[in-house]
C-alpha cells in the first residue's frame, strides 16, 4: 500500500512538471514577436537621427558596409558551430556540430545533417558543476530571440543499481519516476548582428545529477532556433552521467 501511494505521489508529481512544461510553450506561443526587418531596412528607418544611427552603428558594426556572408554556400543565417560542457577543474568537452557539414551538398536537408550529428554523446562525473557554452557564427540578417531547447528522458541506468531496487519499495518508485519523466528546458541566447567573428552564449552555472539512480544514459533532443520561427539545428544526442569521468 505504501509502494501505491508512493508511485501515486511520484506520478501527481510528473503530471505538475508536465502542466509546467505545457504552461511554459502556451506563453511561448502566444509570444508574438516584433516583424522581421532586413539589416538595410533598419539603417533607412530614421536615417536623418543621428544619435539613433550612431546607436545602430555600435549595435551591427560590420553590416553596415554591406551584406555579411561567412560561409556564402551554406543558406543558414545562424551556423551553429559546436557547444561545450565548460565544467570546473576539468578539461572542456566539446561536440562539434559542424563537423562533416562540408561534405554535405547544399541541396541535402538539414535532417540529413542532423542524422550525421545524432552519434554524438558526452560522458560527465555526476555531481560535476558545469555551464555550456554555444559557438555560432551569423551572417546576411540579424537573428532575434535566438534559443536553446531541449528534452532530456532517461534511456539507461548503468552502476549496478537493479540489485539495490530489489530491496527498497521507494527506490522502486523513485527510478519508476527517472524512467518514465521527461525534462525540457529553454535557454534564451539573445539576439545577433550579423559578424565574420564566432560569437558565444553561456548558461548559468548548474551541476550533474548525482547517486546511483540518476547514472546512467539520458538522451537529449536539441533545437537551436528564433523567434521568426527559424529552425537553425535539431538534433538528437546521448549524456552519460558516470561514476567518474570517460576520459
Amino acid at each position: 500500500m505504501k509502494l501505491q501511494n508512493f508511485i501515486t505521489s511520484c506520478r501527481q508529481q510528473m503530471d505538475e512538471k508536465e502542466m509546467q512544461n505545457l504552461e511554459l510553450d502556451s506563453a511561448q506561443e502566444n509570444y508574438v514577436p516584433p516583424p522581421q526587418k532586413s539589416v538595410s531596412e533598419i539603417f533607412a528607418t530614421d536615417a536623418n537621427d543621428e544619435s539613433l544611427n550612431r546607436y545602430k552603428q555600435a549595435l551591427l558594426g560590420q553590416a553596415k558596409s554591406g551584406q555579411v556572408i561567412v560561409d556564402p554556400t551554406d543558406p543558414r543565417n545562424v551556423l551553429v558551430r559546436s557547444i561545450t560542457l565548460v565544467v570546473e577543474g576539468h578539461p572542456d568537452i566539446t561536440m562539434h556540430l559542424d563537423k562533416g557539414y562540408a561534405q554535405f551538398r547544399i541541396d541535402q536537408s538539414l535532417h540529413e545533417i542532423a542524422e550525421h550529428l545524432n552519434e554524438a554523446s558526452f560522458v560527465i562525473k555526476e555531481g560535476a558543476a558545469y555551464r555550456i557554452r554555444f559557438d555560432f557564427h551569423v551572417q546576411r540578417e540579424i537573428c532575434t530571440g535566438l534559443k536553446y531547447i531541449q528534452k532530456v528522458t532517461r534511456h539507461s541506468i548503468t552502476g549496478g543499481g537493479f540489485p539495490v531496487l530489489k530491496k527498497h519499495y521507494w527506490t522502486v518508485a523513485y527510478f519508476f519516476l527517472l524512467i518514465f519523466s521527461v525534462d525540457k528546458e529553454t535557454f534564451m541566447m539573445g539576439s545577433y548582428a550579423p559578424k565574420m567573428e564566432m560569437q558565444s552564449f553561456i548558461t548559468p552555472l548548474d551541476e550533474a545529477p548525482s547517486g546511483i539512480l540518476h547514472r546512467g544514459t539520458y538522451k537529449i533532443k536539441s533545437q537551436i532556433c528564433d523567434d521568426d520561427g527559424h529552425d537553425w539545428l535539431s538534433w538528437t544526442w546521448s549524456l552519460e552521467i558516470a561514476k567518474d569521468w570517460g576520459d
